[in-house]
């Protein structure tokens, strides 16, 4: 199952919206800080989810909602009685909040900086890997009947289908891309491209190249 979900922010007046094939990682990942869009409003608590069997629908649903207003506005309504409204913390929840904190510190102490990185990196890596694999699936299965591909743009990548939707994923601002506008389109049917390509992630010591070869194949190896 694919969920879209709503946050609500424990310490500012703010929502988030985003979408996962597994809440309870992804809330403990907003609560970690492991996201750099939400690290600041932190602790997080899940407000309400909608679950669907195709990542696709719950992808286009996720852009719906934040980018239209009426959208998200009566997501909200439906979920209004689940909102702290600014009724104060309970008792419990500034236990958790406080333990959360405790947690965190220590965890400061015992996660080196380098394997934090390191965890960083890889998740960078695995996903432009995913959207490359993401969009030459959907090629190959002539959704839309439209070719599909990747590229890069300020602070995020697009998923896109060539004339057609579009789905944005933010960058890891921490991470170099190069080409830094990077552009891979997958033909229909096929699934090849018009050119062999390498992309490179680097960050500090961490380096790996992507590369794209004309019959599609996506493979990436440490350098």
């Amino acid at each position: 199952m694919y969920y879209v979900y709503l946050l609500e922010s424990l310490s500012r007046k703010s929502t988030y919206i985003g979408s996962t094939d597994n809440l309870r990682r992804r809330l403990r990942e907003h609560n970690l800080g492991t996201e750099f869009s939400t690290k600041r409003y932190i602790p997080w608590r899940l407000v309400a989810y909608e679950a669907y069997q195709s990542e696709e629908d719950a992808r286009g649903r996720e852009q719906k909602l934040k980018h239209h207003g009426n959208a998200i506005r009566e997501f909200k309504r439906r979920a209004k009685n689940s909102f702290k409204n600014g009724a104060g913390f309970t008792l419990v929840e500034i236990l958790v909040v406080v333990g959360l904190i405790g947690f965190i510190a220590a965890l400061g102490f015992m996660v080196s900086i380098g394997a934090f990185q390191r965890y960083a990196f890889a998740s960078e890596r695995d996903l432009v890997v995913s959207l490359l694999q993401k969009a030459r699936s959907q090629a190959m299965n002539n959704v839309e009947q439209l070719p599909h591909g990747v590229r890069a743009e300020d602070g995020e990548y697009v998923l896109f289908a060539d004339g057609g939707s579009e789905i944005t994923f933010p960058k890891n601002t921490s991470v170099d891309v190069s080409p830094s506008d990077f552009e891979v389109e997958f033909d229909q049917l096929s699934g090849e491209v018009s050119g062999d390509l390498e992309i490179n992630l680097s960050r500090d010591a961490n380096s790996v190249a992507i590369d794209i070869s004309t019959n599609g194949r996506i493979d990436w190896h440490y350098e």
